[in-house]
């Protein structure tokens, strides 16, 4: 379990740090996702590693880590989706200057990969 223990922890250090990062991009300008969903994300995140820890020894450690995966999945797939739709839709105006940023790919990326690492470790502990 202890390697799953630092994948959950690497991946919700990335959640937290994506949901920090920059959603989207306007020209030279970066909007982070802390002026909207990205705390959803970061609190998924830290919880999810954070009860895993505290739950480590328990059958159902790996169940909060896969929820919080799954919830930060829901956030960021939504949020990508809405700004690729924005900027498909917008035409030659807003295709140039607007962008999907790094940071919510990091979260969208590393909520996966807690979602996984919480079904494992729920595989595991069967």
């Amino acid at each position: 379990m202890n390697g799953i223990r630092w994948w959950i922890w690497i991946s919700a250090g990335l959640m937290v740090i994506g949901g920090f990062g920059a959603w989207a991009k306007v020209l030279t300008v970066s909007i982070d996702g802390t002026v909207g969903d990205g705390w959803f994300v970061i609190i998924a995140g830290a919880l999810g590693a954070g009860v895993f820890h505290a739950m480590r020894g328990s059958r159902w450690a790996g169940a909060l880590p896969l929820i919080g995966g799954v919830v930060g999945l829901a956030i960021t797939a939504y949020d990508r989706s809405h700004l690729e739709s924005f900027i498909n839709h917008g035409g030659a105006v807003a295709q140039p200057p607007v962008s999907v940023g790094w940071g919510l790919e990091v979260a969208l990326i590393a909520s996966i990969s807690m979602a996984i690492a919480g079904v494992v470790a729920l595989a595991k502990s069967a």
